[in-house]
C-alpha cells in the first residue's frame, strides 16, 4: 500500500475523531486483504484501531481512551459480497453506504431493507 493511501495531516485526521479524540494515522486499505494485514500489523505493535465506513455516527458519547490508527473502510472494502434470497440474507463489507446496499437489494428484487432490531 502506497503513501496516498496513509494519511498524517492533522486536517485529514479531524474527519476520522471519535467524539473529537483523533487517531495518529488514518490508512484506507484498497481490499480485505489490506485490512486483516493492517488489523494484525495494530495487534502486533499493540495499537488501538478504530474502523469506519461512512463515518456518520462517530459521535456517539464514548471517547476511546486511545485511538491509533483508524482504518478506513470507505474505499476498495465497499462491495457487496453475497445475497441469498431464499433467506432473505445478504453480507456487506464495512463501509458500504446504506443507499449503496439499497440498490443492490433492489436490484436483486430485495425491495427493501430492514430497518431498526430486524438488522441486529
Amino acid at each position: 500500500m502506497g503513501n496516498e493511501f496513509v494519511r498524517t495531516e492533522p486536517e485529514a485526521l479531524e474527519r476520522y475523531g471519535v467524539d473529537c479524540v483523533v487517531p495518529a494515522v488514518a490508512v484506507q486499505p484498497l481490499n480485505a486483504e489490506q485490512a486483516a494485514e493492517i488489523v494484525k500489523i495494530a495487534v502486533q505493535e499493540k495499537l488501538s484501531l478504530i474502523a469506519s465506513g461512512a463515518r456518520t455516527s462517530l459521535g456517539i458519547g464514548m471517547p476511546p481512551s486511545r485511538y491509533d490508527v483508524a482504518l478506513d473502510m470507505d474505499a476498495g472494502t465497499r462491495r457487496c459480497c453475497t445475497t441469498i434470497q431464499a433467506i432473505w440474507t445478504i453480507s456487506v463489507n464495512a463501509g458500504t453506504p446504506l443507499a449503496e446496499l439499497a440498490k443492490i437489494l433492489a436490484e436483486k428484487n430485495q425491495p427493501f431493507l430492514p430497518t431498526g432490531d430486524a438488522i441486529f
